[in-house]
């Protein structure tokens, strides 16, 4: 099973049916912090929701190569990562992610997207990734800017979100800028 060991404290791994109760406390507990950017969090009204959520991306990623994890931070669920539906024509995909809001601003989610950046770049040999952001969701789009990646355009009402569309700003990344950003650090 795939396993992603980012560093000593954070690890990444495939939700399983036993998972399901533990996500939806999860989300349950950070329901104000990610309901006002994503509108998948009213549609996960009981743990059930998350255990077919979870069965749904098993399935995607076996058929498609799609990367759906959660975070684990010294073996506690606190958050998901996901490499979604991989368009392998181009060479393509876009990174979703949240963190419980006790764990945010200690760099882990930052550490997560870098880590799927490899993943998707040396194993899927994948060209371009992309991440979108409300330009409200100032934590987010600052992990896509600390990493590097390039700023694109606003998607104009590119989400719906419970009664109102919000603009995505658009951020991306091809893998000879990560190659040249990873080889930069090294230096």
């Amino acid at each position: 099973m795939f396993s992603y060991k980012v560093n000593d404290d954070i690890e990444l791994k495939p939700l399983q049916d036993y998972h399901a109760k533990e996500l939806f406390a999860l989300i349950d507990r950070n329901r104000k912090h990610l309901g006002e950017f994503m509108p998948w969090e009213r549609r996960t009204q009981k743990w059930e929701d998350s255990l077919e959520y979870n069965k749904a991306q098993r399935k995607l990623w076996a058929e498609n190569g799609a990367v759906d994890c959660g975070i684990f931070f010294k073996g506690e669920l606190v958050g998901k990562i996901s490499l979604h539906e991989i368009d392998h024509a181009n060479r393509r995909s876009s990174i979703g992610y949240w963190l419980s809001k006790d764990k945010t601003g200690n760099g882990i989610m930052t550490r997560c997207v870098a880590a799927i950046l490899d993943y998707a770049f040396d194993e899927l040999d994948l060209n371009h990734i992309h991440i979108k952001a409300t330009p409200k969701n100032k934590a987010s789009w600052a992990i896509a800017e600390k990493l590097g990646f390039v700023y694109e355009g606003t998607l104009r009402d590119d989400l719906w979100n419970h009664d109102h569309f919000l603009d995505m700003k658009l951020y991306g990344m091809r893998a000879s800028e990560w190659k040249k950003i990873k080889e930069e650090k090294q230096k």
